[in-house]
């Protein structure tokens, strides 16, 4: 190509259609890239626009685990979210934390103590005496000068998957140690394999996704919208416990194990990442779980093995069970190994090995069993061995990075007759005894006193069981009414079809008149007295002061029980607790209009509180407004998760107010939701009872007795009512 004289270039001519046409390609890109973008933000923004006028307009609830308040002066505090488990949990299963408030802001020379994990880190059945108020305990007696938060953060149900969001939000407020207990759940829990809270899901991105949809207002109206119309899944319509879970087996060969293993191994790494991200130490423990005292809570046969040799299992097996009740635990081990070599996967078999292995002083090979039996447990409430691996992995890769390691289970077998933790440390399969959570706080101490005091050289010495006992108002009072709540949980599925079930009621009614001798006045004065004491050593803890005014309510010192929850409640101004049960004193005190402030101000703070919305529903029928008192009530029972709780509970207020048929509906509107439940056959009988209706009485008694069969006191009652209607005596009375 050449330029003549006047600058044309010689195949300009033929170049010029090609230079015309070339915008047309650019053109079109940029149509594309305008109608993707529409297609792309206009969704976007319309989701914005929603989100932000649902919010807006007041729907749906904050799902942080934490909930900001603000103080007169302007100070940051922080409590619990009631509200939390709603991204985790059904509505009607949703669980509740314990109770907390702390300033947001941490104060000059405080230690502060994160403690996360699940029902056994919580301290079921108390709360205040887990280990993690033991721990405190101990390390405000061995630093008096440095101020230790210990903030309990655990809750019932959740696993890991909600433990990593919990401890994403510790590590925004100044955390310098994080405790983790974590592992029971992984099974059990939200997203775990039993798939009954919440549909099972084999990926962990999956789940974060639909948690963060949740977490979202128009996630929140989705839900809802599932549950009108059904289309969420057929979940549990209440709280049952553990029996939810009766056919939600989960034999050890189950793949959807691996994703459970390795949803855990990912989780637990993320919560020791959020402390150490946030310049905290991280305290890890294994899992320790009741191996003695503990039997499988279901057993599974190998899906190979072929009925002739299952019939010579069976035969094999029972022969050693009949010599194992007979004490003969040489032959019975022999019976119960020809079984095994049949098939080795029924947890039932290990655990009675395990027995006849200990009785014959084969300690190690008895360990060995137990372990493999807990492991083969179809119904996975404990942590098995490839979790508590897992703990023990994880707290090593970071070890240079500041995780510490206690290993609770080898600590746990250590302290144990035989190398098996059982009836001692644990109330059941998981929830620590006072003794536990103790062994549990003194290992976790030992690690967190050398972190606070570098230059200590000998290992620290923990306060006593005995000493943390006093400290914390732990006396044979709290000891026993523990047990008689652990006890009512027992007298239901699965541990009613656990193997030595029978042998537990029989040891249960035995220590009966040693309860009653803990429960009697004498004891009620005395833990009033310990109390009294340890307040002197800990005027600031209000978990104590609590205990204390609960103990005071029960000797009948109401007027001092007020003067506790008031000082609780300056302390704690955002407490709905202590401010429900000021309230309610306030009421059975005819001070109506301060009953009602008390309510009133508990629902401003926390909107859902059912025990103040009851409230109001008392005081208006104490002002003789009866109807408007059943509409209050009526409003709130449709309101509550637990339906069938919430009818028992109207029906015991209609039956105050005089009026025992609207009472009995109720019940039978209980019993149309749940006719499993015993304890609204018990209150059904017993309103048929005054009511005249023996034969009705007698008929639910019987239901009741059927569904909880083990209950001394129900089989007492039913004969006086068999007795009553055979002499055609008067009804029992009131």
């Amino acid at each position: 190509m050449t330029t003549d004289q006047n600058g044309n270039t010689e195949g300009a001519a033929d170049a010029r259609p090609a230079r015309e046409g070339a915008p047309v390609r650019p053109i079109r890109r940029r149509l594309w890239i305008y109608r993707l973008t529409s297609l792309v933000l206009g969704p976007v923004l319309f989701l914005g626009l929603l989100e932000t006028g649902l919010q807006l307009a007041g729907y749906g609830r904050p799902t942080s685990f934490f909930l900001a308040r603000q103080g007169a002066k302007g100070e940051l505090s922080l409590t619990d979210n009631p509200e939390f488990g709603r991204r985790f949990f059904p509505p009607s299963l949703v669980r509740a934390p314990v109770s907390l408030a702390f300033p947001a802001a941490k104060p000059a020379g405080t230690c502060r103590v994160f403690v996360l994990g699940e029902s056994a880190a919580m301290g079921i059945p108390d709360p205040s005496t887990s280990f993690a108020r033991i721990l405190e305990v101990m390390l405000r007696d061995r630093f008096p000068k440095v101020r230790f938060e210990v903030i309990n953060t655990a809750l019932v149900a959740i696993n890991s998957h909600a433990v990593v969001d919990i401890a994403r939000e510790c590590a925004r407020y100044q955390p310098d140690l994080f405790v983790v207990l974590l592992g029971n759940n992984e099974v059990v829990g939200p997203f775990g394999a039993a798939g009954v809270i919440g549909p099972y899901a084999p990926s962990r991105r999956l789940i974060r996704t639909s948690l963060w949809v949740k977490d979202t207002r128009i996630g929140q109206l989705m839900s809802a919208g599932l549950r009108a119309t059904r289309l969420a899944g057929k979940g549990p319509r209440y709280w049952d416990g553990m029996a939810m879970f009766q056919g939600s087996r989960v034999p050890a060969d189950d793949p959807r194990l691996r994703a459970t293993y390795a949803h855990f191994r990912e989780n637990l790494g993320q919560v020791c990442e959020a402390g150490l991200s946030a310049g905290a130490k991280v305290v890890v423990c294994t899992v320790p779980v009741n191996l003695a005292d503990c039997p499988p809570f279901a057993s599974e046969h190998s899906a190979r093995l072929a009925p002739a040799q299952r019939t010579a299992w069976e035969a094999f097996y029972r022969e050693g069970v009949q010599q194992h009740a007979a004490g003969q635990f040489t032959e019975a081990l022999r019976h119960l190994d020809d079984a095994t070599r049949i098939d080795d996967t029924f947890a039932e078999l290990e655990f009675l090995r395990g027995r006849c292995l200990t009785a014959l002083g084969r300690n190690a090979e008895a360990r060995q069993a137990s372990i493999r039996a807990r492991d083969l447990d179809a119904l996975r409430f404990r942590a098995d061995s490839t979790l508590n691996e897992t703990i023990r992995q994880v707290a090593a890769t970071d070890q240079a990075r500041g995780v510490l390691l206690v290993d609770a289970e080898r600590e746990f077998a250590a302290n144990s007759p035989n190398g098996l933790p059982g009836k001692d440390l644990f109330y059941e399969h998981v929830h620590l005894t006072f003794s536990g959570n103790h062994l549990l706080a003194s290992g976790v101490f030992q690690k967190i006193a050398k972190l606070v005091d570098p230059a200590m050289r000998l290992g620290p010495q923990a306060l006593s069981e005995q000493t943390c006992a006093e400290r914390l108002a732990y006396t044979q009072r709290e000891r026993t009414r523990n047990a008689i709540r652990i006890h009512e949980m027992l007298q239901n599925p699965p541990f009613t079809e656990q193997l030595d079930n029978a042998e537990r009621e029989r040891h249960w009614e035995e220590q009966a008149q040693e309860r009653q001798q803990a429960l009697g006045p004498e004891a009620l004065q005395a833990a009033v007295d310990t109390c009294r004491t340890a307040l002197q050593t800990a005027p600031d803890d209000w978990m104590l002061r609590t205990h204390y005014a609960y103990l005071l309510t029960e000797l009948g010192a109401p007027s001092q029980a007020v003067t506790q929850y008031e000082a609780i409640i300056k302390q704690r101004p955002y407490g709905v607790m202590a401010i429900d049960k000021l309230a309610t004193l306030r009421l059975k005190a005819g001070q109506l209009n301060e009953a009602a402030a008390g309510f009133q101000a508990a629902l401003r703070i926390q909107p859902g509180d059912s025990a103040a919305a009851y409230g109001q529903a008392e005081v208006l029928a104490a002002r003789g407004k009866v109807r408007d008192a059943i509409a209050a009530y009526d409003k709130q029972v449709n309101k509550e998760p637990d339906r069938v709780e919430a009818l028992r509970r109207m029906a015991g207020f209609l039956d105050h107010l005089g009026k025992p048929k609207q009472a009995q509906g109720r019940l039978q509107e209980a019993l149309s939701l749940d006719p499993n439940d015993p304890l609204t056959h018990v209150d059904l009988a017993n309103a048929l009872a005054k009511a005249g209706d023996l034969d009705g009485a007698i008929t639910h008694s019987e239901a009741a007795l059927r569904l909880r069969p083990n209950w001394p006191t129900m089989s007492d009652h039913l004969a006086a009512l068999r007795k009553t209607k055979a002499n055609d005596g008067p009804s029992l009375p009131r």
